[in-house]
C-alpha cells in the first residue's frame, strides 16, 4: 500500500504518475472518507 497526501489534488501530480510508472502498475485513489466507509463495509458481519 502505498498513501501519498495530495491536497492540492493528484489528478495532475507530477509525483503520483512517477510513483504509478516506477512501481509498474495502475493506481487509484479515494478520499480518506470513501476509504473509511469502504472499511465499514468489509468489517460489517
Amino acid at each position: 500500500m502505498f498513501y501519498l497526501h495530495g491536497p492540492e489534488g493528484i489528478a495532475r501530480s507530477k509525483l503520483a504518475a512517477a510513483v504509478e510508472r516506477k512501481l509498474g502498475v495502475g493506481a487509484t485513489a479515494r478520499n480518506w472518507r470513501t476509504v473509511g466507509k469502504v472499511l465499514e463495509l468489509v468489517e460489517t458481519d
